[in-house]
């Protein structure tokens, strides 16, 4: 096989167009051939570092598409803020698959990499027989919450809202209460079907690439390989992510930016960070992250061996495209 060619398609938000910008600098960094998908309004970044000597492809298409009900105006899921524009934002994303399909007949690349809320792209990629890679911008500990809570749905059991309840069947011990939940989960609306579609095409999907390293949870990254059974690779931290904020809620026992949304609790949950008798112990618990972090990207650290593994595994797959659409 040549050199290997990874397209990747991001969500049309900020928070998720650099981390797979990111990304994609990795595996050129490897040696491989990259082209991400972009609209005009995130293009910039990605010819940024083309300029910077990155050798990324990059391939546009028009959002929102034409025949879609968004406005013309709304170019990112950070603009969909009311509750009229968030299913119609969503519903143009499902729009594309068309352009998308003819991009990745003309690239013909290797392997898709795409966003978890664009799950159309499983069957994209089926089509032209090569392996999704879902990517997910959350850590290991979130996923195994979002999947046990939709497993278990312990927030049935309680009484009220402020009554805590416990999350089962993970390595520790993590209380919520019910106004912590995703609504979608709470009850049905019209998040509902969506996410149901987003949970099954993780699990029709070749593996996911999370944002993490495996000294930061490898509690929650072993829990989710080997007891939820789930295919993935630790390829971060050369991606920004929230990650630090979970593992302190674990090891310092106390869920500061969870303990309430009024301006006392607030205020308790800063002074606890900043000032309180945790500071001193959580800031040596980042300089100790950060070099961590700093070890599992450099050869042979973790993180570097991970993505080592998955261009070995994509090297090695070999799908069959007879299946191929040839005239789109």
């Amino acid at each position: 096989m040549g050199q290997l060619h990874i397209l990747f398609l991001p969500m049309m938000a900020h928070g998720h167009m650099i981390p797979t910008l990111d990304m994609a600098k990795l595996f050129t960094s490897k040696g491989l051939k990259t082209t991400i998908i972009s609209t005009p309004a995130f293009a910039d970044p990605i010819e940024k570092a083309q300029n910077s000597g990155f050798n990324i492809g990059l391939k546009i298409i028009k959002f929102p598409p034409k025949q879609s009900d968004l406005p013309d105006h709304i170019v990112s899921l950070d603009q969909a803020t009311s509750n009229d524009l968030l299913p119609k934002f969503f519903k143009a994303l499902s729009l594309l698959q068309e352009p998308v399909d003819k991009l990745i007949q003309e690239i013909n690349p290797n392997c898709l990499i795409s966003d978890m809320f664009l799950p159309w792209t499983i069957n994209s990629a089926a089509k032209f027989g090569i392996p999704r890679l879902v990517f997910h911008g959350i850590s290991y500990l979130s996923l195994c919450s979002i999947e046990q809570m939709r497993r278990y749905k312990p927030f049935n059991n309680v009484s009220s809202d402020s009554e805590q309840f416990v999350l089962p069947d993970l390595p520790h011990e993590l209380k919520f209460v019910r106004t912590q939940v995703a609504k979608y989960l709470l009850e049905e609306n019209n998040v509902t079907d969506f996410m149901e579609r987003v949970r099954d095409s993780d699990l029709r999907s070749y593996g996911v690439v999370v944002n993490s390293f495996y000294e930061m949870e490898h509690d929650y990254a072993d829990y989710y390989k080997n007891v939820l059974g789930r295919k993935a690779w630790n390829i971060g931290p050369l991606l920004l992510c929230n990650n630090r904020g979970d593992k302190e809620v674990i090891r310092c026992g106390k869920r500061v930016a969870s303990e309430g949304v009024d301006r006392e609790a607030v205020a308790k949950a800063v002074e606890v960070v900043m000032v309180g008798e945790l500071a001193s112990e959580m800031r040596n618990r980042v300089k100790c992250y950060k070099e961590m972090a700093r070890k599992a990207v450099e050869e042979g650290g973790s993180s570097f061996n991970d993505l080592s593994a998955l261009i070995e595994d994509l090297s090695a797959y070999s799908p069959s495209r007879n299946n191929v659409v040839q005239d789109i």
